[in-house]
């Protein structure tokens, strides 16, 4: 499949805080290098269709 360095992780990337507010419906989340996601959630259900992608690294592709 490909190679998985256990040491290669960003640490920037790393999640530092969660919140969740259950009265506006909103998770937010901060990373350790100042990136914030905020989602908005829906009481109401909703169908989705749903498709995978698969990505290759060019070492994997390599055999390397």
């Amino acid at each position: 499949m490909g190679v998985y360095d256990p040491y290669s992780d960003d640490p920037r990337l790393a999640i530092h805080k969660v919140y969740l507010c259950a009265l506006s419906e909103t998770l937010v989340v901060g990373g350790t290098a100042g990136q914030v996601i905020v989602l908005q959630f829906e009481r109401e259900a909703r169908q989705q269709v749903l498709s995978t992608v698969a990505v290759y690294s060019s070492a994997a592709v390599m055999n390397v």
